[in-house]
């Protein structure tokens, strides 16, 4: 079955898509182990996703950077910007 939606988890980027049926077809998450929250994605014409979110760069609570995902239809990672 195509993958029809994603999700993201606020307080990690984790992204976890599912069939029509609510069926998880794959779950992962970004952000290079760094502290990202995820804010939005939206399904592309082609079954991929773009993310995006932000991501924290320092330590203080100002430290924090845009994230944008450009996923396939499985997840991995066609590029990313900050």
């Amino acid at each position: 079955m195509k993958s029809t939606s994603a999700l993201l988890v606020v307080g990690v980027a984790l992204c976890l898509s599912l069939t029509a049926a609510s069926a998880e077809t794959w779950m992962k998450s970004y952000g290079h182990g760094r502290d990202a929250l995820g804010h939005g994605v939206l399904l592309l014409a082609d079954g991929g996703f773009l993310v995006v979110g932000e991501m924290a760069v320092g330590d203080g609570p100002m430290d924090t950077r845009a994230l944008l995902l450009r996923l396939d239809s499985a997840g991995a990672v066609v590029w990313e910007k900050t």
